[in-house]
């Protein structure tokens, strides 16, 4: 039983890093990159997080990404996703 909740407890996390890396392969590396300095990877940890507000005050966000990801947070809002 522990052998096996370990290896749940792996594939689990392992789906779930998968599932960031599809939500952001539409944005660019700039965005994906100030994503990531705040570990999020799905757009459900960015609302969650409110990560515009995060954002608005870092010096190597502009306001091209921050509108980029403002867009990215609303259309999977639209679409059904999370």
């Amino acid at each position: 039983p522990q052998a096996v909740s370990l290896m749940l407890t792996r594939h689990r996390r392992s789906l779930k890093s998968l599932r960031g890396v599809v939500e952001l392969h539409n944005l660019s590396a700039r965005a994906v990159n100030a994503l990531g300095r705040h570990r999020i990877s799905t757009r459900e940890e960015a609302r969650r997080r409110d990560v515009l507000s995060l954002l608005r005050g870092e010096r190597n966000c502009g306001r091209k990404t921050l509108e980029e990801i403002e867009r990215w947070m609303h259309d999977g809002h639209h679409n059904g996703q999370s």
